[in-house]
């Protein structure tokens, strides 16, 4: 699948070659949540706030009204667990450097202002995090450590999925996002439980951003 999400934006950059192409950052906040499926239970956690910062490439094609918008940043991602039995409340807060491809499609309004709505795939890769731990009073926190080990390491670490975004464009300028990020590759390190239940995890993402572009494209 990785391979797959590769090609295609090597697809994207040979298609879009002859187009034109403006640069912007943007930084915001981000809503995200986690589930963890087994044939014998679900659990999805509560909702836990971030932030994210990336650099956007506009690419505007000759194809009317079809532009990309290719992605690199940084993303919070992760979900608050409670554990009312025991009284265990812990933040899992991991940190990906993600990069996305999205072909939009996008409307011009009124002369200063251009909206898009698209959908594309993304690649990305846990560099950092930490696990926030309040058990009964008694607070403790310990890095993330990313890879295929249950008894070593929190989360695998490449994920990949789909990311739907919508926005618009202020005087060619300033700019405007809202993404939704969903994770088609598993997250978990549980891998088989030993009791015929495979345990799969899944992220879920909604973030806003505002920016600001760098150079001029034709709109």
């Amino acid at each position: 699948m990785k391979n797959k999400i590769l090609l295609f934006v090597a697809l994207m950059f040979t298609q879009l070659s002859f187009g034109q192409l403006r640069v912007g950052v943007q930084a915001g906040l981000t809503v995200s949540n986690q589930s963890n499926n087994a044939i014998n239970f679900n659990v999805t956690g509560q909702n836990l706030s971030g932030y994210h910062a990336e650099i956007t490439t506009y690419y505007t094609t000759p194809v009317k009204n079809l532009e990309a918008h290719l992605k690199l940043g940084l993303i919070n991602k992760g979900a608050k667990i409670l554990d009312r039995n025991r009284n265990i409340t812990t933040d899992s807060a991991p940190l990906y450097l993600q990069l996305s491809v999205c072909p939009v499609y996008k409307m011009l309004l009124e002369n200063k202002l251009e909206i898009y709505v698209g959908l594309g795939p993304y690649l990305a890769r846990g560099v950092s995090g930490r696990v926030f731990t309040d058990s009964m009073g008694v607070k403790s926190n310990v890095p993330i450590v990313y890879g295929d080990n249950p008894m070593i390491h929190q989360y695998k670490k490449t994920e990949y999925g789909a990311d739907f975004i919508a926005g618009f464009v202020l005087n060619n300028k300033i700019t405007f996002s809202v993404n939704y990020d969903i994770s088609i590759s598993d997250i978990s390190v549980l891998g088989d439980d030993n009791q015929g239940s495979n345990f799969e995890g899944t992220h879920m993402v909604f973030s806003v951003a505002v920016g600001y572009l760098l150079g001029k494209g034709k709109k």
